[in-house]
């Protein structure tokens, strides 16, 4: 059997996605960061048995405090009802800034930003075989962080939200983001930022731009003072298939904020098993121009290649140990590749971060379609310019 792999282009740092295709309470909820949470995400993967591993990150300014207690996370039936209250205890800390500057997460004077992951077991026994056909995991913390195209932003709660089509499949594990979420950009630039999603299952996934939102019992959608409708910044788009986000980037310093729906469905029978959001800021950076990288019009290094067309796509036989790659050029050189490769393919597969080579031996059983993304970096400082391609 023949596996086609397929890479459409963003912009992130300079980044590309492949393809391969191979035949409650409010007082519960009342977690508060003085410096405003900047996003979060909420995704799950199924455990043993009747359980759920859920993972709730949240994105928060260094300088500005922390969340002051335990997540809890309201599981909520078809009708937005709460039926279950669980704390996600302690969290796991990480620095996420992605620039070369040294920020206040340190002893620098740059804003930076911190993930705040949390992870734990909660059984959904209960919830199987109910008449409901999907479950609702949220989490309201308070409040948001300061947003240029967000309304009263710093007076509005933040809502995360994950929905579990149990009917149609109990023993799902909703897609994961992998992209770094608060992507430093410079003014006017030209960007294209892939948020690398993977899917244990290879379920097929729809990405859309949806309305940020806010609120404790129920989501209420908050105004965009720039762009329209769903779309968060004037000229926003984003591709459906592979969720790369173009737009050219605003004048005007500040954090913008957006976000990201993924809608996962059963390739065979076309159920949906799960929506998942990214809630998450662009931040601005008035004082710098710089594009990314540029992607090559073909892949390169090509070993045991069925075939390939232009650089979006590879065609791979099973059984056979493949490599190739796609490289980026850029004015100021290439600092680093990064990519989703190795969670999208499995262990089988390799990446190589700088040179962008993918090696992969598919076997009987990766038939289907493999979206990777591969982003690349340029060496200029502070703000390095990112691209991506699919």
């Amino acid at each position: 059997m023949k596996r086609m792999t397929s890479l459409l282009n963003l912009l992130k740092h300079s980044c590309v996605a492949l393809i391969f295709a191979l035949f409650c309470s409010a007082s519960l909820q009342a977690q508060t960061a003085t410096g405003g949470y900047a996003g979060g995400d909420l995704s799950y993967q199924m455990g043993n048995g009747d359980t759920i591993i859920v993972t709730l990150n949240y994105y928060i300014d260094c300088g500005g405090g922390a969340p002051g207690t335990s997540p809890v996370l309201i599981i909520r039936n078809c009708s937005g009802t709460p039926i279950g209250f669980h704390s996600m205890g302690t969290a796991t800390i990480t620095n996420i800034s992605n620039t070369t500057q040294s920020t206040n997460c340190g002893s620098g004077s740059v804003a930076g930003r911190r993930k705040y992951s949390y992870t734990s077991s909660i059984d959904i026994s209960a919830q199987l075989g109910t008449a409901c056909n999907f479950y609702r995991l949220t989490v309201s913390p308070n409040t948001r962080n300061t947003s240029r195209n967000l309304s009263s932003s710093t007076s509005q709660r933040m809502w995360l939200q994950a929905d579990l089509y149990v009917q149609n499949d109990a023993t799902n594990s909703s897609p994961v983001f992998g992209g770094t979420p608060i992507p430093y950009v410079c003014r006017t630039s030209s960007v294209s930022y892939s948020p690398q999603v993977s899917d244990v299952d290879g379920d097929s996934l729809v990405f859309s731009l949806t309305t940020t939102r806010g609120g404790t019992a129920n989501a209420t959608n908050l105004t965009y003072s720039s762009g329209s409708g769903t779309a968060p910044i004037a000229g926003i788009s984003i591709d459906a298939t592979s969720g790369i986000l173009n737009f050219t980037s605003p004048t005007d310093s500040g954090n913008y904020q957006v976000v990201v729906a993924v809608s996962e469905y059963d390739r065979s029978s076309g159920n949906q098993l799960s929506r998942t959001y990214r809630d998450f800021q662009f931040h601005i950076d008035s004082t710098c121009v710089n594009d990314g990288p540029v992607p090559a019009a073909a892949f390169s290094s090509l070993t045991n290649v069925n075939s390939t067309t232009g650089n979006d796509t590879v065609v791979l036989d099973t059984a056979v140990a493949a490599s190739f790659r796609l490289l980026f050029t850029d004015a100021n050189g290439i600092n680093s590749y990064s990519s989703n490769a190795i969670a999208v393919l499995g262990g089988n597969a390799t990446f190589n971060t700088s040179n962008s080579q993918i090696s992969w031996t598919p076997d009987g059983d990766d038939i289907g379609i493999h979206i990777v993304t591969i982003s690349a970096v340029d060496n200029v400082t502070p703000v390095s310019g990112k691209a991506p391609i699919k």
